[in-house]
């Protein structure tokens, strides 16, 4: 254990290190506000990609992201990683980081919610249709973001300790390094179901729902963003952030499984 947690303090470190050396401009060369650096949970992959390019198209900004678990990237922010804007899919997350006065709490914005799900891999013959059926013995492993850090992993967690599963099934959990990681044990076939987000079983053609989790089983799942106070190119990020929280945008996230969050927001 000791081993485990020495080699992840050293992976957070060197990330960080590199996260910096990626945020820092070239040299007089470089166009301010021509380019922007993004931390994002690793859920908002395909639609981040969609939307980064429409961004480009329209405002001439190029947004360069690193996409990871919501714990992992907010780990490298305190560690001195310098990037422009921070999208979450842990609210507890972006509390922590406005706490200790890395984030600029006038731009910070709750944009989208999400439901967890429990996937099967597509040509699966388990019998899986609630929760309980986890318990199956032909359900041998299931894979779950890693609760230490993941947000997906930590509402799975709650949501099997609120239905009296977590320590029947925790032998059979596989913690994975983020939520498309364990989207991607169920696609490849490697475990028989996997704990993800509803938006990433959407994008998937490997995988069938087996069963959505009561939303009453576990905290809300809410995304939020906000500027680094530290950001590099603050009026592009700005821009971006807007951009985000645009009509044009919800439509985007709802074609990705994503639940625009509108109050006060049009």
């Amino acid at each position: 254990m000791k081993i485990k947690m020495v080699l992840c303090a050293t992976i957070v470190v060197v990330l960080a290190g590199l996260a910096f050396w990626r945020g820092t401009p070239s040299g007089p060369g470089d166009v301010a506000g021509g380019e922007i650096y993004v931390f994002a949970a690793s859920s908002l992959t395909d639609v981040l990609d969609h939307l980064a390019k429409e961004f480009e198209r329209s405002h001439g900004i190029r947004v360069r992201p690193d996409l990871s678990s919501s714990g992992v990237l907010r780990m490298k922010i305190e560690a001195g990683a310098r990037v422009d804007a921070f999208l979450s899919a842990s609210v507890k997350d972006m509390d922590l980081l406005e706490e200790a006065g890395y984030l600029s709490k006038a731009t910070r914005r709750d944009f989208l919610r999400n439901s967890l799900v429990c996937v099967v891999p597509a040509a699966s013959t388990c019998r899986v249709a609630t929760a309980a059926d986890l318990l199956r013995r032909e359900v041998r492993r299931i894979a779950i973001g890693d609760p230490d850090h993941v947000p997906a992993g930590l509402y799975g967690k709650e949501a099997l300790l609120r239905l009296n599963l977590w320590s029947q099934l925790a032998r059979k959990l596989v913690p994975c390094a983020d939520a498309r990681a364990a989207l991607a044990q169920a696609e490849l076939g490697t475990v028989e179901a996997a704990i993800v987000y509803g938006s990433d079983a959407d994008v998937s053609s490997r995988v069938n729902v087996a069963f959505a989790f009561p939303d009453t089983s576990h905290t809300p799942i809410v995304y939020s963003a906000g500027l680094l106070k530290r950001a590099l190119h603050p009026e592009a990020a700005r821009k971006f952030l807007d951009f985000l929280t645009s009509a044009s945008a919800k439509r985007v996230f709802t074609e990705y499984g994503f639940e625009p969050i509108t109050d006060g927001i049009e």
